[in-house]
């Protein structure tokens, strides 16, 4: 998902996303875990959210969606996300700092 341009929208019910070669939505009622961790891009790093909607399917967005701080904000409306999650996984830089956020269980 890095390579294709996607659009982000988010509302009280969930998230939206749009791109080229395919779209889908998800209700914050069918999240089971969120996690969040960095993918080192060489010079820079890149902040990513999964979210997992069943045993084995997880959507992943990232910050250079459009829309992608909004609808982080309102994720935080939904679930209880810890305090400054942006802040733990930027630092160290280059490190993937992988953190489960929220989980159902």
């Amino acid at each position: 998902m890095h390579g294709e341009q996607y659009i982000l929208t988010a509302d009280a019910h969930g998230f939206h996303v749009d791109g080229r070669e395919e779209s889908y939505e998800v209700r914050w009622s069918d999240i089971r875990e969120i996690t969040t961790f960095k993918r080192d891009l060489l010079t820079t790093d890149l902040i990513c959210l999964r979210f997992r909607i069943s045993n084995d399917e997880w959507i992943e967005l990232h910050e250079e969606m459009t829309g992608f701080h909004e609808m982080a904000g309102l994720m935080q409306d939904h679930f209880i996300i810890p305090e400054g999650w942006q802040d733990d996984v930027m630092l160290p830089p280059f490190a993937v700092n992988h953190r489960v956020l929220w989980s159902r269980t």
